[in-house]
Order: structure tokens, then sequence, then C-alpha cells
């Protein structure tokens, strides 16, 4: 009887380098981070297309709402004007804020005075409101400032985005820039103290600067003939 051998070929297992494996772990970590990075990417771009034109928009809808409580007869023939920020303006803006304003050229709303008696063609735009910036310690205050004759009538924050120091917005704060003035050069300090606030220095700062500004440049406009 013939006897028969068998002969089976077992295959080696397959081998690979040393750290193979956590090599490979990592390629998937680093694609899953790259994964995850692309969706933050993403995420802050879409809040920038729909979040950024809202907040553009608030502001824009406050502006208005402000001229129309400052020139309540006359909303409709409410103009805006610019000033440029320029040669003496410039130094003086500089000593006020401590630092350039952000802006060469600045906008002021105003209407004409239609008040009986004035002489005739003469446009005596005695009302102004301007709509000024100022960071508090991180981010813009935006401040609405309406002047009349080189006097304070009313000063409203509209816009506060820093964490803290919103008291500035308080009417027992805002009111008492109300009939202030600016004293001349040298100094262009307001002529009637405003007080500050415990916790809301940089903020307090930022509007009284504001409110300085407004003044100034107030002071710089001249009556227009036609």
């Amino acid at each position: 009887m013939k006897s028969i051998h068998l002969s089976l070929t077992v295959s080696k297992p397959k081998t690979y380098p040393k750290g193979h494996k956590a090599k490979s772990g990592l390629n998937k970590n680093i694609f899953l981070q790259a994964i995850f990075g692309f969706k933050m990417v993403f995420a802050s771009l879409i809040s920038l297309v729909l979040f950024q034109p809202i907040s553009y928009a608030d502001t824009l809808s406050k502006q208005q709402a402000y001229l129309s409580q400052a020139f309540p007869q006359s909303i409709q023939s409410v103009q805006e004007h610019k000033v440029w920020i320029l040669g003496d303006k410039k130094q003086a803006v500089q000593k006020i804020l401590g630092h350039p304003y952000k802006q060469m050229r600045v906008g002021y709303w105003t209407t004409p005075n239609t008040t009986p008696g004035l002489v005739p063609f003469r446009v005596d735009f005695s009302r102004r409101v301007w709509f000024l910036q100022e960071i508090g310690k991180d981010k813009y205050i935006d401040v609405a400032i309406t002047i009349e004759q080189g006097e304070i009538k009313q000063l409203r924050v509209l816009e506060f985005r820093e964490s803290r120091g919103w008291e500035v917005k308080l009417p027992f704060f805002t009111e008492q820039f109300e009939q202030n003035t600016l004293a001349p050069e040298p100094t262009y300090k307001l002529t009637n103290k405003v007080d500050n606030i415990s916790g809301a220095t940089l903020s307090y700062r930022a509007v009284t600067k504001l409110a300085r500004l407004a003044l100034y440049l107030d002071s710089k406009i001249k009556p227009t003939t036609k």
C-alpha cells in the first residue's frame, strides 16, 4: 500500500514595519482634523454672509430712528454732509482722542431751518446730528449726538459691543452731556463735568471723547448761503 504524503503550503502572514499601525492611525487623525477644520471655516463663512448684513441693517435702522426723533417735523428734508479731517482739524482731533480718527471724512446730518424771520435764501443748518465711533476696551461704541448752537442737545449710545461698561447706555449717564459745550483750545474739555462710572471707565472715556469730538467738528461747520 502506497503511502500518500500531503504537502501543505502555509503562507506566512504579511508583516509590516514597526510603527506602521501607529502611522496609519496618525493619518486618520489628520484626516479627521482636516474635515473638522473645513467645517469650522465653512461655518464661519456662512456666519459672515448671513449675520453681518443683519447687524449693519440694524445699525442703519437705529440711525434712521434717531434722525426721525431729532428732526420730527422735517425728516424728509434731512441731508447728509461731510467734513474733512485734515490739517489743523487732524491735529485737534488727535489731541481729543489721543489718536487719529478712523476716517478722514466724517458725515453729519442736518436739515434747512425754515423758521419764519430768517434772511431770505439763507440756509441755517443750526441743528446737526453726528454718528461717531470709538473703541472702549476692545470694540467700537456707536454714539449719536445732536448739537445745536454749539451745545449738546442729546446724546445716545446706539450700539454697545463690550462685555462690560454697558451702564453708559443709561439715561442717568447720557443726560449729563446735555447743555454741555466745548472749552476752547488748547484743552478742548467739556465745560460741564460728567461723572465717571465705577467699572465702566474705558467706556466712559470713549463716550466723553466722542462728545468732545462732535462739539469740535460742529464748531467748524459754517452756515451756507444761496
